[in-house]
This record gives C-alpha cells, structure tokens and sequence, in this order.
C-alpha cells in the first residue's frame, strides 16, 4: 500500500468521488466529517496557509483510501477540530491500514486523535480514551429538537434569550468564520 499526503484541493474529481462513494459503504463513515466535501471546506475558510491535509491509501495507483487531517505544529489533528467529532480512514473493505506509516508519511511525532472509530481496528492498541461526542437529531426539524432540549427553559432557550439581548445593545450579530481580527474577538 502506498501513501500520499495531499491538500484535498489536489484530489481529482474522480478521487472525491470515489472518496464520497467509499462513505456510502457503511453507516459509521456516513459523517459529513469524513467527506471530501468538509476537507475542502476547511481548506478554503483556511486560505492559502491551510494545514488541510488528506492521507490517500493506494495500491496499483488507485485511490483506496482517504483520511482528512490537519498538521499544525508537528501534529496530526482531526481535521476541523474542535468541531469534527469523528476522525476515521474511509476505505475499501479489507484496505490495510497502518498508523505507522501514516505517520512516517505524514512527517510528524504526533497523531491526536480523540474519537477513532474503534471498529477500525489498527488504532485500538493506540487510543488512550474517549471524548464524547453528541448529535442534534434534527429529523423532525429545529423546532421539535428545541422543545426537546427543554424549550424556552431549556439552554437554547437561554441561549436565544442571550442573543436577543445582545442583538438589542449592540445591533445585529454577524458571525465571522475563522476570523484573525484582534477587534472581533474584543467584540
């Protein structure tokens, strides 16, 4: 098996499609976290000095494998973490998977993961615990989530109160994705 390392802006169209394919092939993979779809998202809201890093699994040339990653600082990193819970090679069944070389290939010390999928048994020997990670199940729309978490009593109702408030005495709020702004943060 060879390994590459690119930025998911170097896979072809065809590689991402296989890669979003491979996702169908089991519910564990079928995360929004896993998909080409997000390594290039957080590529591109990163800008040119992103650390947006996808390992390719390849025998005989053919893409049989993806894992997206971050390496900033000598370490490899759930790709869009804190917010990724998930992390996992997306495979062909029977795919040999070797954290080593991953991490020969990768070129750093480290490889922090905190929610390996334990069904990919290569990892197991090497996790060292778990961090939870929790879903909004959002089936039958926000409404009914929200009144499940508690309603209007409930911490979205808190937090809705909170944005209201803040809206009121500073004006609208705006969201600004990834921003390096010293003012913003102040804000």
């Amino acid at each position: 098996m060879d390994i590459e390392v690119v930025r998911p802006s170097e896979l072809s169209t065809a590689e991402r499609a296989v890669w979003s394919q491979l996702q169908q092939t089991s519910r564990e993979l079928d995360s929004p976290f896993l998909s080409p779809d997000w390594a290039l998202a957080v590529e591109e809201a990163e800008g040119p000095d992103s650390t947006a890093r996808v390992v390719v699994l390849r025998e005989d040339g053919r893409a049989r494998g993806f894992m997206p990653l971050a390496i900033p600082h000598q370490t490899a990193r759930p790709l869009g973490g804190p917010m990724c819970d998930y992390q996992a090679v997306v495979a062909e069944t029977g795919v040999a998977i070797d954290p080593h070389a991953m991490i020969e290939a990768l070129g750093v010390p480290r490889f922090d993961f905190a929610n390996m999928l334990r069904s990919q048994a290569p990892f197991v020997p090497h996790i060292k615990g778990s961090v939870p990670a929790y879903a909004a199940d959002l089936a039958q729309g926000y409404d009914r989530y929200a009144e499940g978490m508690g309603g209007q009593d409930g911490i979205l109702g808190e937090l809705d109160a909170l944005r209201e408030e803040m809206s009121r005495e500073l004006g609208p709020l705006k969201y600004k994705a990834l921003s390096r702004s010293r003012a913003d943060l102040d804000q």
